[in-house]
């Protein structure tokens, strides 16, 4: 009788007992690079006004890391994420920063949302072509696309999960490029690949 077969990175059974792992470390802290660019696209969506970023949508949000730190910038955010494990790690971490997040377990590839998003972000996550066209048009007028995924270095994963500045500007689609740049790695880390579009007002 042969094996059972191995649990792949895109199922959530795989990420389930990944997040349970009892000696795991869950991030807690965003990207760097993930809170730069947050920074700009606070003052173009609310023109610097404190408390009114908007809405956000955390795709793949993983333990929720990211979800949990726009709350706290004051952004009305759902994050949503095919992993129980995950999202019940994530709902933690809001709960212990003291922020509401709305906590969804879903997969993105068949998941519709109720109403458009000032903000989009996925990052370390790669979207095949067709999800990607919906993820784009759940943006408002005006709304802000931020995608993060591995570049070269010696960390991360395998090639199939890298990616380059050149093919990165292409998942932008019909949106407006404001950005998209290589952004080098710490020791041991690979590079990111960052792309911030936006769909016109």
């Amino acid at each position: 009788m042969g094996s059972p077969p191995r649990a792949s990175v895109h199922d959530a059974a795989h990420w389930d007992q990944r997040y349970a792992d009892p000696a795991r470390v869950p991030f807690v802290a965003p990207e760097p690079v993930v809170t730069d660019v947050i920074a700009d696209v606070v003052t173009d969506v609310v023109a610097g006004v404190p408390g009114a970023c908007g809405t956000a949508l955390d795709i793949a949000c993983g333990e929720g890391r990211h979800a949990v730190w726009l709350a706290e910038q004051g952004w009305r955010v759902t994050a949503i994420d095919f992993s129980a494990a995950g999202i019940a790690t994530g709902r933690a971490l809001g709960a212990a920063h003291g922020v509401d997040v709305e906590w969804v377990v879903g997969d993105v590839r068949t998941w519709r949302p109720a109403a458009a998003y000032d903000l989009v972000l996925t990052c370390f996550v790669h979207l095949e072509e067709q999800t990607l066209r919906s993820v784009r048009s759940w943006l408002a007028p005006g709304g802000h696309l931020v995608l993060v995924s591995h570049g070269a270095g010696p960390g991360g994963p395998g090639p199939r999960f890298r990616t380059t500045v050149a093919a990165m500007r292409e998942r932008a689609g019909d949106l407006e490029v404001l950005e998209c740049r290589e952004v080098a790695g710490e020791a041991e880390r690979s590079s990111r690949i960052l792309l911030h579009a936006r769909r016109p007002a």
